[in-house]
């Protein structure tokens, strides 16, 4: 759901799609990842349903030289509801 507004059947298979596609593009060898880990941001937020404390747990596990950031108050995403916060903590990001 992006705000109030629930996705259709139609957008439900292409967000998946996408998702899929993405994964078997890429390379997420061990090798790879452990080269990259200083550049990931991680953004999580608070009361986000779509992201289980567990999931969030692993993340931290799998990339420990990450950047993390926790939004607070706004679910899953923060890029829709607090814009100006978002932009401003990719493009501190991307300047580093």
């Amino acid at each position: 759901m992006v705000k109030n507004k629930e996705l259709n059947k139609p957008e439900m298979i292409c967000h998946f799609e996408g998702l899929l596609q993405f994964q078997k593009d890429e390379d997420f060898s061990s090798e790879k990842l452990m080269k990259l880990q200083s550049k990931f941001l991680i953004i999580t937020s608070e009361n986000d349903k779509g992201t289980s404390k567990t999931s969030i747990n692993d993340l931290k596990r799998v990339y420990p030289n990450a950047k993390y950031y926790n939004f607070k108050d706004v679910e899953h995403f923060p890029m829709l509801l607090q814009p100006e916060e978002y932009s401003i903590l990719i493009k501190n990001f991307l300047s580093n």
